[in-house]
């Protein structure tokens, strides 16, 4: 069984704030959310920061639903520059973390 997901950040800025979102879905209508919110803290000239998060880290955006990896049916980054300027991100080496 998977124990969570990993994958190493850099970015242009230090201090990048982002937020990674799990869903899942019960059915075809309704799909739960996921999230944990984090930092960039490298250069984009570095090799990465790598990052690894298991699922007990997720929370919901609505209710209190625990995440189940079993349901997941996608994810996405949502990035912050602060100040509204461009900011470069790379991810990279997304993979689920084995226990």
């Amino acid at each position: 069984a998977y124990s969570g997901i990993s994958f190493v950040v850099s970015s242009d800025r230090d201090n990048t704030p982002y937020s990674l979102v799990l869903y899942d879905a019960t059915g075809p209508e309704e799909k739960a959310m996921y999230s944990v919110s984090l930092s960039a803290n490298t250069d984009s000239a570095s090799a990465g920061e790598p990052v690894s998060i298991p699922w007990s880290n997720f929370t919901p955006t609505e209710g209190s639903e625990s995440f189940h990896p079993d349901r997941a049916r996608g994810l996405f980054f949502s990035f912050e520059s602060g100040d509204g300027s461009p900011v470069r991100v790379c991810i990279r080496d997304l993979t689920l973390t084995q226990e």
